[in-house]
């Protein structure tokens, strides 16, 4: 916070279609993989991992087919091991970029910014994912910052929501056939 009163960010939190939370917070929840196109575009445009696994499930391939490629697919240890690794740290920051956005003003009224980061950083830690770490209301900000940047690029920070239920068929599957079952 400056002496003035304003946030040092502030030139970037002005109330244009790419900097409103609302917009973020939308746009964030209208990115899903639902169709083979559209993971094409988030493979293409970000080489999303989870574009690949969604597309294999929305293929109609049979179930043996999906399942094998979905365990290559899933593969951290392999050649989209690194590729994971940085979805796995975008959908943090999507997660905390929503956070922030619901504290700014998306469910209910409009905190300043300051507040906003530091009531994000507090639901964070009361949240029960155990995949996601409590972070200050600093690094809310640079996560809401990278994704508020990113939403550019149109193939990242896509959702699968149905995802598990296929990789949990796929993992049952290919479970019952290798181990005689």
């Amino acid at each position: 916070m400056r002496q003035d009163g304003t946030s040092s960010n502030a030139a970037w939190r002005r109330a244009d279609s790419t900097n409103d939370p609302a917009a973020v917070y939308n746009e964030l929840h209208r990115r899903q993989l639902t169709d083979v196109e559209t993971c094409r575009l988030a493979w293409e445009h970000a080489e999303d991992p989870m574009a690949l696994c969604v597309a294999v499930t929305r293929a109609g391939l049979p179930a043996w087919l999906e399942a094998i490629l979905l365990a290559v697919c899933l593969d951290e240890s392999g050649m989209l091991g690194r590729r994971w690794r940085e979805r796995k740290r975008e959908l943090e920051d999507a997660v905390r970029a929503v956070e922030v956005a619901r504290e700014r003003g998306i469910d209910g009224p409009v905190q300043t910014w300051e507040v906003a980061l530091k009531e994000a950083a507090r639901a964070i830690q009361v949240q029960r994912d155990p995949n996601l770490s409590a972070v200050t209301p600093h690094a809310m900000d640079d996560a809401y910052d990278r994704v508020r940047e990113g939403l550019s690029n149109p193939g990242r920070y896509y959702r699968a929501p149905d995802l598990a239920e296929h990789m949990e068929r796929a993992s049952a599957y290919l479970e019952r056939r290798l181990t005689g079952g």
